[in-house]
């Protein structure tokens, strides 16, 4: 929400408006809620005021739609660019819960979905995110604002080799056990 202000308290030092919004975060999620206090009080130094309100899922379910929520995101798969950047995905579960639309990147997104191979999807993929005039990139629409990545840290016996392990999801695919038929016991 933008309301007036004096330039100098302003985002943008040549406004007259004043950055203004809630962001809704799990109450239970210690990491949700570090990080978004964390957001909170950084963007204090651009001007940006932000609230930072932890509460209940289904809170969120109702609140988000009209509010920014600190999401959890990541798995490396096409299925959650589809249901975070499709209007096909409104109001289905947490799926795009920014109730983005863009006509353009839905026909990207249903022609990756029905490409003939991967390589052609994947072009469909990246036009999806910028296309030299559109997209859900930062660059672009940016309907979702991404603020950290997170190294998984695994715990494991030394004389385990895990293989070479791909880049770790933030989901709940279970991607450490991707290679597990090359796992190894060393000695």
């Amino acid at each position: 929400m933008l309301i007036p202000n004096t330039p100098a308290r302003s985002a943008c030092p040549h406004s007259t408006l004043k950055s203004r919004f809630t962001l809704l975060f799990n109450a239970k999620d210690q990491l949700r809620s570090d990080l978004s206090l964390t957001a909170a009080q950084q963007a204090k130094e651009f001007g940006i005021d932000i609230k930072a309100v932890g509460t209940t899922w289904d809170e969120i379910y109702k609140l988000g739609k009209s509010n920014a929520v600190m999401w959890g995101g990541g798995r490396h798969h096409p299925g959650q660019i589809y249901t975070f950047y499709s209007s096909k995905a409104w109001n289905v579960g947490y799926n795009n819960i920014a109730q983005y639309g863009n006509p353009k990147v839905d026909e990207y997104l249903e022609k990756a979905l029905h490409s003939r191979s991967q390589d052609e999807a994947n072009e469909w993929w990246k036009k999806a995110q910028w296309d030299g005039s559109t997209g859900f990139a930062t660059s672009a629409d940016a309907p979702l604002i991404w603020l950290v990545s997170l190294d998984h840290v695994y715990y494991v016996k030394n004389d385990l080799d895990l293989g070479t392990q791909p880049l770790q999801s933030h989901g709940h695919e279970w991607q450490l056990f991707g290679n597990i038929a090359t796992w190894r016991l060393k000695g």
